[in-house]
Parts: structure tokens; sequence; C-alpha cells
């Protein structure tokens, strides 16, 4: 079981056994804000919660700092038959807050991203954005588990006896939580791949705007090009009785019209 959920890649969720119950969370944290999108620094460690009759054991991957908080918090109880609820309802408030504090500054950032103009975006934006958009969906991944995770705990699937009627309606209030922010890490997901197709979408239309230009430059261009190479360059021993003049004019004026053919279809703005 430790190799399943502690050294091998997992995913938050809860196991029944005979004699025991296992709960496996992420103990994810914002460490850093930076200042940039590529300087957001998100911790994730691995927890695993063992319940056994009124024994509470919690195993992780790496160094954590969860108790120490939650001790500085006061968050845990000092009563012996609402010790086991009062830790495990801890520990998950604790996440909740973390979640929270990491769900706010993506979407903090994703909305600064939406305000910069198109034509003022960084060259790396489009890479910052993709980058953005994995550290959302890792952190919209691991909310959804986590979100159905508190869902059995305040269903009464864990809590047992007495403990049930004081600690299910918490549990129930975190798993609104944990929904909420399920939720907006989602909006801002989609806010961010529509900021990703927008942006693409106005190169695409920039690019078009330059292929139809000098699709009209290299028109206009085959005009006089075509023109000379039929009266040739020496109009003197030419066989057509016309001369300079009238064969500039011809051009100018069939160059003329043909811009003016592409203005009308818009091509020109």
């Amino acid at each position: 079981m430790l190799t399943s959920k502690i050294i091998k890649e997992s995913y938050p969720k809860i196991d029944f056994f005979k004699d025991f119950t296992s709960i496996f969370i992420r103990d994810t944290k914002l460490q850093s804000e930076g200042m940039g999108i590529e300087d957001i620094d998100v911790s994730r460690n691995k927890l695993l919660i063992i319940l056994r009759d009124n024994y509470i054991v919690t195993i992780s991957a790496g160094k954590s700092e969860l108790f120490d908080q939650l001790i500085s918090d006061g968050q845990i109880m000092e009563k012996k038959e609402e010790f086991i609820a009062s830790i495990l309802y801890s520990i998950f408030r604790r996440k909740i807050m973390d979640y929270d504090e990491v769900v706010r500054l993506l979407e903090q950032r994703a909305i600064a991203m939406e305000e910069i103009p198109v034509g003022k975006a960084p060259p790396s934006f489009l890479e910052d954005t993709f980058h953005f958009k994995k550290e959302i969906q890792n952190i919209h991944g691991n909310l959804w588990h986590f979100t159905q995770v508190l869902k059995a705990i305040s269903s009464g699937k864990v809590l047992f006896g007495s403990l049930k009627d004081g600690y299910l309606p918490l549990f129930s209030i975190l798993y609104d939580e944990s929904t909420y922010l399920f939720e907006t890490s989602e909006n801002v997901r989609g806010n961010l791949i529509s900021l990703i197709e927008f942006h693409i979408n106005t190169v695409s239309v920039g690019l078009n705007s330059v292929m139809r230009i000098l699709a009209v430059i290299t028109s206009i261009g085959l005009i006089p090009s075509i023109i000379s190479g039929l009266f040739g360059v020496n109009l003197v021993d030419s066989p057509y009785p016309v001369s300079i003049t009238e064969v500039f004019f011809i051009e100018l004026s069939t160059m003329l019209l043909a811009a003016y053919a592409f203005y009308r279809r818009g091509w020109l703005k």
C-alpha cells in the first residue's frame, strides 16, 4: 500500500480495507507567488492518512509542515473523544485554505493576462500561457479528486458513531467550499483556453492580411511583366504599331483597374 500510494504516482481517494481505512491526498501548497507566471512555485507532497478505530496515522512522502501549521492555527482539539475527527477535519480545512490561496493566485494571473492587448503581448506570450494552462490543469485535476474525497467523508462513510452528528455538517461545508474552488479553477482553465485561441486566431488573421497584400502586389506586378513580354523591349522593330507612351498608359491603366478591383473586395484594408 505504501508503494502504491506514496512511492508511485496516485490520485486522492479513499480505500476501505477490512481493519482500517486509508485516505490519500496531495499536500498542495503555494510556496512563492513570484512576479511572473513562470515564478509561481507550488509544492506537491503526498500524504497518506490511515484510520483504525480510535487511531490515526499520517505518512508523507517528503518533509511536511502541515501539523506545525495546524498547531499554530489552534485547530486541533484536546478532547480525547473528538481527537480523531478533529485531526481529520483540521487537515482538510487546512488543505482547503491552501487550495484557495493557489486558485486565487492563478485566477488573478489569468485576469492580468486577459488585460494584455493583443499587439502588446510579448513574443513568449503563447509559450508562457501554455505552461500556465498546464499548471492550472494539474490543480484542476487535483481539486476534482480532492472534492470527491470530501464528498465521501461528508456522506458518513469514514466517521463512525457519535462523531457523525458533530462533524458531518462541518465536512459538508468543506465539501461545498471545495466544489466552489473546483468550479473556479474550471472557469480559469476555460478562460485561459479561450485566451490562447483568441491570440492564435489574431496571429492567423494578421498573417492572412499579409498574405493578401503580397498576393495583390504579385498580381499587379505581373501586369507590366506580361505586357512587356508581349510587346518586347524594342518597339521600333515590333510588328505592333504602338509607342512606348501607349504601352506605359496601358500598363498603368490595367494596374490601376486591378488595384481598384482588389480594393472593392477589401483586400487592401
